[in-house]
């Protein structure tokens, strides 16, 4: 949320790591090894970023292009590790699983961060399609939606 919206930091780093069998080993080793990180949040004085080792995309509603529609942060580099982003509507699609108070304001603070709404209806409803356990999905998407719209409107 940070990066797309610099509206409030996250203390865990939810993470995706994509590798070869033959380096399945080194790859667990890699994300075993990740030490948290000790920052100062003027908000909330000293803090510490943790390597979120349970987080699963499969949990949350997700586009299946999800991983293509990503923004290349870091990549082709001699290095191993490339570095993406999860794009805005992406992330706003995920956010229609829970869907609790924090998770409706993000996917405002993403429509006021330039997030298209006729970009996410289309994404979100197919996405959709093919979400399980996400009945409710469409009447979140147009909530979202018909919430941000009143909220533009009272300004």
């Amino acid at each position: 949320m940070h990066l797309h919206t610099n509206i409030r930091i996250s203390s865990d780093l939810d993470s995706q790591m994509d590798f070869c069998r033959s380096m399945k080993e080194e790859a667990i080793g890699l994300i075993e090894s990740i030490s948290p990180v000790d920052y100062f949040d003027n908000r909330h004085g000293p803090s510490i970023l943790v390597f979120d080792s349970h987080f699963n995309p499969a949990l949350a509603p997700m586009h299946e292009d999800y991983d293509i529609n990503a923004i290349d942060i870091e990549t082709n580099t001699p290095s191993p590790l490339w570095v993406y982003l999860i794009s805005k509507c992406d992330l706003a699609i995920s956010k229609l699983g829970r869907f609790g108070d924090m998770d409706q304001e993000d996917i405002y603070a993403l429509f006021r961060a330039g997030l298209s709404i006729d970009e996410f209806r289309t994404k979100a409803m197919e996405a959709a399609d093919y979400a399980v356990g996400q009945s409710g999905l469409p009447s979140k998407i147009e909530y979202a939606i018909s919430m941000y719209k009143e909220l533009m409107e009272e300004l």
